[in-house]
């Protein structure tokens, strides 16, 4: 939630700043990625979620059990979040839902 601002020997701080949005999909460009072969869907969205700064979120028991047992197979190549996680909801029959910084498996509230 804080944002340094570093330009040469200066250094600007702010506080209570938003963990995601456009001011952090810079930081989304420099992973390495995500082989999401034979992974589980859950280590994907918790690896997604901690990529873009949003809060993973389950909407009940069946869901994240559910996600923690189904295996994903092949490539998220050159996609961006929305697209993966498109692709990975019509590909599993999940209901993925973003909401102001979360991500909601199943159906948000």
């Amino acid at each position: 939630g804080d944002l340094a601002d570093v330009s040469g020997a200066a250094t600007r701080v702010e506080h209570g700043q938003p963990s995601f949005g456009e001011a952090w999909d810079w930081a989304a460009m420099l992973d390495p990625g995500f082989d999401i072969e034979n992974r589980p869907l859950a280590e994907f969205l918790a690896w997604l979620t901690r990529e873009h700064g949003w809060q993973l979120r389950y909407s009940n028991a069946d869901a994240a059990t559910r996600a923690r047992e189904i295996r994903l197979h092949g490539s998220m190549g050159a996609l961006d979040a929305a697209q993966m996680l498109n692709r990975v909801s019509l590909i599993t029959g999940v209901p993925l839902v973003m909401q102001g910084g979360e991500l909601w498996v199943g159906r948000a509230p």
